[in-house]
């Protein structure tokens, strides 16, 4: 019996200390932006994300931006490539964080915020085409609206009735 718990417990501290050596460091390559608008679009999306998950956006220059995040103690830093059809996302430094430049692991909470940054990235990205489909569909009934009022308008010109005294 004995030899079982030490068996087990022996397993189990291997398994954990696997576990905590760290995950491989997520970099996003060319995530495709579901319908092509303009630069400026991508990276305000990219700037609202950011907002929304804590991190710092700053431009770098056109097509590129740096991002900064503080958890307690912890530091990230990473560079967003992006231009009007995809944005790319990629590990530059970080803070106690045990990244391993030999192994390209670092800590799993690492991998979870860049996951979450990208999920917003998407949503932000996927409003923007709402909002333009929405302006889209408004200007669509504008027109169609202006069209039957001037058909109107020459159907009562067509109609004027004589005054009979």
């Amino acid at each position: 019996m004995k030899k079982m718990v030490l068996i087990f417990a022996i397993s189990f501290i291997a398994l954990f200390i696997s576990g905590c050596g760290g995950s491989k460091v997520l970099n996003l390559p060319k995530q495709a932006v579901e319908r092509e608008m303009g630069q400026d679009d991508v990276y305000n999306a990219i700037l609202k994300a950011g907002n929304r998950k804590g991190w710092y956006i700053k431009q770098l220059s056109d097509g590129q931006a740096k991002g900064e995040l503080f958890v307690r103690k912890h530091e990230a830093v990473i560079i967003i490539d992006y231009t009007a059809t995809s944005y790319s996302v990629t590990y530059q430094s970080s803070k106690n964080l045990n990244y391993d430049a030999s192994s390209g692991k670092i800590h799993p909470g690492y991998n979870k915020w860049i996951l979450g940054l990208k999920q917003q990235i998407d949503i932000e990205l996927k409003r923007l085409n709402l909002q333009e489909s929405s302006q889209n569909v408004s200007q669509a009934k504008a027109k169609i609206n202006q069209k039957v009022k001037v058909e109107e308008d020459a159907k009562a010109e067509e109609f004027i009735p004589v005054k009979s005294w």
